[in-house]
């Protein structure tokens, strides 16, 4: 199953009771915001944003590194690249499956 972000949008404009445009506005600067964020991210200085409680995205700079072309064995240089991650406390991952065991059980 995939939610579209215009669900996501959607579900919380019904649950909080705003406006669907009020609430896409929001998730526009929220990925703004996140997007600029990482444009911080640097060789020493890794970045963890705090989404929700009991989520965050991460990220940091791989350095720039040599490697081995596997179809002709010739060496490259691989330019640094931001990689990115989620967490989930396990408060956050027990709440979900407190939901699915409800859906589940009834």
């Amino acid at each position: 199953m995939e939610i579209t972000r215009e669900a996501m949008i959607n579900r919380v404009a019904e649950k909080a009771n705003y406006w669907k445009k009020d609430v896409r506005n929001v998730f526009n600067a929220l990925e703004d915001v996140i997007l600029e964020s990482f444009g911080e991210v640097d060789d020493d200085k890794p970045i963890s944003i705090r989404i929700l409680r009991g989520f965050s995205l991460n990220g940091y700079v791989v350095p720039e590194r040599e490697r081995v072309d596997p179809r002709d064995g010739t060496p490259i240089v691989c330019k640094p690249t931001v990689k990115v991650s989620s967490r989930y406390s396990d408060l956050f991952k027990r709440k979900i499956q407190k939901q699915y065991d409800k859906k589940k059980n009834g």
